[in-house]
């Protein structure tokens, strides 16, 4: 884990958040963000799935994003620093419109958006923004992107939801119908 320290005091309510991301190597980074009289504290944890879950691992892209974050928030004010994370908040999937209109809202905004979005569940089949190192090298504000929401296995039922619009269970398609009944 590595973190940065930002000296600021962040003018609205601000409280400890966390953030994941992955890249397109499939490593996760951790963000856990704590404000306190010191200034705001960012401690950022790579990780990497396995058969039980997830590890830490040593990743240089860590120090990347240290310095991404150093170059882009130190010398900004507490607004600056408010609103670049409300934006990473407030980023929501967008799910195509064919997909809501054959599985409806109600699915699509329970399983095809970021179900684990402070990795509490830490759930190795959710979807997460992926960090797009080019734009970090850069300095863009705006350095993550969406991923691709399909195909997506719902664990809690044992559920493939192919690109196609299908409902797969146990190899075979079912309807939207009895994917609520199960």
């Amino acid at each position: 884990m590595k973190h940065i320290t930002l000296k600021c005091t962040l003018e609205h309510c601000f409280m400890r958040k966390r953030y994941i991301f992955t890249d397109k190597d499939s490593f996760y980074y951790l963000w856990q963000l704590d404000f306190s009289e010191y200034g705001l504290t960012i401690d950022i944890t790579a990780l990497r799935q396995n058969d039980d879950g997830f590890i830490t691992v040593d990743n240089p892209r860590v120090e990347m994003l240290i310095l991404y974050l150093k170059d882009m928030l130190e010398t900004k004010n507490s607004t600056f620093v408010a609103k670049f994370f409300d934006y990473i908040n407030d980023f929501e999937f967008q799910v195509e419109e064919k997909y809501i209109a054959t599985f409806g809202e109600k699915f699509c905004n329970t399983f095809l958006v970021e179900q684990d979005r402070e990795f509490v569940y830490k759930n190795k089949y959710a979807k997460h923004p992926i960090i797009d190192f080019e734009k970090i090298k850069k300095r863009e504000l705006l350095f993550f992107k969406q991923p691709e929401l399909l195909p997506f296995y719902i664990s809690e039922v044992g559920m493939q939801v192919t690109k196609e619009a299908k409902l797969l269970k146990d190899s075979k398609e079912i309807d939207i119908e009895t994917f609520w009944t199960l």
